[in-house]
């Protein structure tokens, strides 16, 4: 089961009814602690998963006690301000931003952006998962968004992708061992070393070729017409374990 509704969740019944359900990352935080255990209770077996999105930097938020986990990666103050750095988002030569889906801009995920304290950004987002979503002991594993080979959606097919002030061809970034697919794997390789357990899905076309990733979801799979959103969970493993609950401090 696949729900991203950010207004209610379905009722502990409902859900059980499904071995793997995806909700958002955010609901550790919204939710009581007893909807997670009384899952378990009823459904031992149920594997939930964290909805996390990476790749879209948000225009703007809504208040921070509705998104709350929102607010943390993209390191926002209110519901406009926010002091991520802007090196950070994929924009082109002249300074225009890429964006993939409407009003949120383009992170670039590449190992050749420009470091900010000595890290690239799939490094910061890695560990922020590892930190603030994982270490919240409520998941078996993470979906991650947008998380592919190749942005088809995004509405610029060149930009520059290590601030030297020439834009790179979609074919210069991407590809196998292009610069966004070994930022990606830089990503994966992090999680995958302090997650050891968790099932890590990703929500897209990438490559699973020796890729410490669980698996792929696939949208609207096998009807693309389907009206509603179905899942497809490839390669899953056991059950993992979860880790113990921990105070986390604000991320930045």
């Amino acid at each position: 089961m696949y729900y991203l509704d950010q207004d209610s969740l379905p009722s502990v019944d409902e859900l059980a009814r499904y071995d793997l359900v995806v909700i958002d990352h955010e609901w550790a935080q919204r939710a009581p602690q007893s909807l997670f255990r009384a899952l378990d209770e009823v459904h031992l077996a149920l594997r939930l998963l964290a909805y996390v999105n990476l790749v879209d930097y948000p225009d703007a938020l809504g208040l921070a006690e509705y998104r709350p986990g929102r607010y943390d990666p993209w390191q926002f103050s209110d519901s406009t301000s926010s002091s991520f750095p802007p090196r950070w988002l994929a924009t082109t030569a002249f300074g225009s931003t890429v964006s993939e889906w409407p009003k949120t801009s383009l992170a670039n995920l590449t190992d050749v952006v420009p470091q900010v304290q000595g890290r690239i950004f799939a490094e910061y987002a890695a560990q922020w998962v590892v930190d603030r979503v994982w270490a919240t002991g409520m998941w078996d594993g993470i979906l991650l968004d947008v998380w592919g080979d190749r942005i088809y959606t995004a509405d610029q097919d060149r930009w520059d992708i290590d601030g030297d002030g020439i834009d790179e061809t979609d074919e210069q970034i991407y590809g196998p061992d292009g610069p966004w697919a070994r930022g990606l794997a830089r990503a994966e390789q992090l999680m995958r070393a302090q997650m050891p357990e968790a099932i890590l899905i990703a929500n897209s076309n990438r490559t699973l070729h020796r890729s410490p990733l669980n698996g792929r979801a696939w949208e609207s799979f096998a009807d693309p017409l389907a009206a509603g959103i179905r899942k497809q969970m490839c390669r899953t493993t056991s059950r993992p374990s979860r880790p113990a609950n921990s105070n986390l401090p604000a991320y930045r």
